[in-house]
């Protein structure tokens, strides 16, 4: 395929999942199968599992689309370039006791980001997902996260080609549920996670055996 035809085939998808991502309905092409979980998987490693379901295709019922070209067709049982990104957050209760902060205090809140991104994965509402992170074990023991360290909130994010695929409840802070409260911990999330750049990181970096019920990935998430 020359590099017209690839360019091309990039702008058709994304305007046309763009188009899709304004007018699609929460978990149209993607949801959620039940809440994230996050629990001791070794001595070394806590791991943040996210159950999800891939539920259509972006372009299934794109009405009139048909292509004699090659390069431009879409196999609607397989979505292509799904990547899902991860900021989760948790307060650093070593660092507020030395200062003797209120628990509710958000400068001592400290978020962790990772994404990965698969090559493609099959249309299959009734096939429960799921990706997994993973968290080292000695960054919760600095922060004294306690036994069992819970989520003070996270923000979740599917995308194809940068077209989000909104998801219900893909943001949690807290009990938190005004939607301004919750728009503004995302802001606070995604801007302030590179703080803490390669902490959390995709499970399979340790073992490809994370990959079993989720597929390939793309080159730079490996």
């Amino acid at each position: 395929m020359n590099k017209f035809k690839l360019f091309s085939l990039y702008i058709f998808l994304n305007l046309l999942l763009t188009h899709y991502t304004v007018i699609a309905k929460p978990d149209q092409f993607v949801a959620l199968d039940g809440k994230p979980n996050f629990r001791q998987e070794s001595n070394a490693w806590y791991k943040l599992t996210i159950p999800f379901r891939v539920l259509d295709h972006p372009l299934a019922s794109s009405s009139g689309y048909s292509s004699q070209d090659p390069a431009k067709i879409i196999h609607e049982d397989y979505l292509d370039d799904l990547k899902i990104k991860v900021t989760i957050c948790f307060r650093n209760d070593y660092s507020r006791k030395k200062l003797g902060g209120a628990k509710k205090d958000i400068k001592f809140f400290e978020y962790f980001s990772s994404e990965t991104e698969l090559i493609t994965i099959d249309v299959d509402r009734s096939s429960k997902r799921e990706v997994n992170f993973l968290f080292p074990k000695i960054v919760a023991d600095k922060m004294e996260l306690g036994f069992a360290p819970e989520l003070i909130g996270y923000v979740l994010e599917f995308s194809v080609n940068g077209a989000l695929l909104e998801v219900s409840k893909g943001i949690a802070f807290e009990r938190y549920s005004s939607e301004d409260i919750l728009s503004k911990f995302r802001s606070e999330a995604l801007s302030k996670s590179s703080e803490n750049e390669g902490i959390l990181i995709p499970a399979h970096f340790i073992s490809q055996n994370y990959l079993d019920n989720l597929g390939p990935v793309k080159r730079e998430h490996q």
